[in-house]
């Protein structure tokens, strides 16, 4: 039986000098040193969950909720963390509301998207990473998940171009190889029940 690679989008650190994703220049000097506070606590997150340390990483970006509980990158990445702890309802929980939040962030569908396929809802995951890709259609992930979830649906020819889209954007993306070369075993195999099949009622 196939298993399913979760894949998630754990959001890159934010520069706390720039473009932030929060807005800082129309709040009071208290507020700014807050949200800069709320940044560097995610920023640290996001070190620690690459390092693979999920669990003091969610304590920081609970941290970082505390001071802006609306702060939706802070939220998916939440997510990915409580997913990566096998905790998939409250990911899903965590997920919604930062979607109430920003209906159309892709990071947040994505992330929902692939919790749906590791849990066998694999309809509805469809429908949630395309929907995804609507928003942000060179997103690696997305294609990626759309892939093994066609996959997972028994629709190889599907996942082939998925697959092969992810890597015109990443050409050496592993799980996107990986789909193709399951999917390419998977119609093989079908092809030659089908021929055994057909000489076995000639």
């Amino acid at each position: 039986m196939r298993r399913y690679t979760l894949i998630l989008c754990i959001c890159i650190s934010l520069l706390i000098s720039g473009v932030l994703a929060l807005e800082v220049s129309d709040v009071s000097d208290e507020s700014k040193d807050d949200n800069f506070k709320a940044i560097a606590l995610y920023n640290e997150a996001t070190d620690l969950a690459y390092a693979g340390d999920f669990t003091t990483a969610l304590l920081k970006v609970d941290e970082a909720l505390a001071i802006i509980p609306n702060f939706t990158l802070a939220l998916t990445t939440k997510a990915a963390l409580l997913s990566e702890l096998e905790k998939y309802g409250e990911a899903l929980e965590i997920l919604q509301i930062a979607h109430n939040l920003s209906p159309e962030d892709p990071y947040i569908l994505t992330n929902a998207a692939s919790i749906y396929l590791f849990l066998g809802e694999y309809e509805y995951a469809l429908l949630v990473i395309d929907e995804a890709l609507s928003y942000a259609p060179d997103m690696v992930e997305a294609w990626v998940t759309k892939g093994t979830v066609h996959g997972a649906l028994g629709e190889y020819e599907e996942e082939i171009v998925a697959s092969e889209e992810a890597l015109r954007l990443d050409p050496e993306n592993v799980l996107a190889l990986s789909n193709i070369n399951y999917a390419l075993e998977q119609i093989k195999k079908l092809l030659d029940e089908k021929t055994l099949s057909e000489t076995s009622t000639a």
